[in-house]
């Protein structure tokens, strides 16, 4: 008869979701000192990015940021990706999916509530107040330029400036 039982170690499926999510608070933890500043290409300036916290697991979310064009010639948008969501879409202001958005040059776009966002569907995680989204913008002239969303409370309406921006 045995008095103790050896300890089982996790089984991977457990395992799994735990290990991710202890690196997604890592990264976000470490994402956290570039959230608001601008990010930048040549030709390109993204800033004040920020997305609406979600109750679940799978929730949709919007994001939204201001993007300049800083070169003298005019830059198209073609591609917005998040990965912690199944889907990133860009929408016009009447939430028409769009596959590109022309920029003229010195021009700034506003993707705001009242304005074009990235629908971002099927998401991984629940995202909480404070938490980090980092996506990816791809410009024909520009090449690709990296995106942090800082997660604003579900009813807000604009983006909260983050203590030390």
């Amino acid at each position: 008869m045995t008095l103790f039982r050896t300890p089982r170690l996790l089984a991977p499926r457990l395992l799994a979701p735990r290990l991710l999510a202890c690196l997604g608070l890592i990264s976000a933890v470490t994402l956290t000192a570039s959230v608001g500043h601008a990010q930048s290409a040549p030709g390109v300036s993204v800033n004040h990015g920020w997305a609406l916290a979600t109750a679940a697991v799978g929730d949709p979310t919007t994001g939204y940021f201001t993007l300049t064009n800083t070169a003298g010639t005019p830059d198209t948008l073609t591609k917005a990706a998040c990965p912690i969501a199944d889907h990133t879409i860009m929408r016009d202001a009447t939430g028409k999916t769009i596959d590109h958005l022309v920029i003229a040059p010195g021009q700034t776009v506003i993707f705001g509530p009242q304005g074009p966002s990235l629908a971002l569907s099927d998401t991984h995680f629940q995202l909480f107040r404070h938490a980090v989204v980092p996506c990816s913008l791809d410009f024909e002239q520009s090449g690709a330029i990296q995106l942090m969303l800082h997660v604003e409370p579900k009813d807000a309406t604009a983006y909260t400036k983050p203590m030390g921006e």
